[in-house]
């Protein structure tokens, strides 16, 4: 798949707009959509923010693999879970059956963010434990 094509489909995947997208780039609606279109090329300084924005690897976006999970982010943020959280969450997590690379991809990628994620696997623990506790915040 085309570079075009794989920006119109991180962006639909988000139920994001054009404009919204540019904004989060800090470029004009116009530019973005006419890397979409295919009638502008991406500049290669702007490939890593697109990257990030959208939680892939670049080699994504180009089309070098097909795979848009980025393995930093899921290693860090089992990390971080199990460092800077509860010790125990990840254990448990993986008690409950979940592979959570591969959820920390799919949720990366539809725009949760880090914290969000974090809170969730918090509240999939206590709902197993039978713990009614809310999440605590960050």
């Amino acid at each position: 798949m085309d570079l075009p094509k794989r920006l119109k489909e991180l962006r639909t995947k988000r139920d994001w707009s054009i404009s919204e997208v540019a904004d989060k780039l800090m470029i004009a609606k116009s530019t973005y959509a006419g890397y979409e279109y295919g009638r502008r090329d991406v500049p290669n300084e702007l490939l890593p923010k697109i990257a990030e924005l959208y939680h892939v690897p670049t080699d994504y976006l180009l089309g070098l693999t097909n795979n848009p999970m980025m393995y930093d982010e899921g290693w860090k943020s089992i990390d971080e879970i199990a460092g800077e959280h509860n010790a125990d969450i990840a254990e448990q997590i993986k008690k409950l059956g979940v592979d959570v690379i591969q959820l920390n991809a799919d949720l990366l990628n539809r725009g949760m963010t880090r914290n969000e994620l974090i809170q969730l696997l918090q509240m999939m623990v206590n709902l197993k434990s039978n713990k009614n506790e809310p999440p605590t915040p960050e």
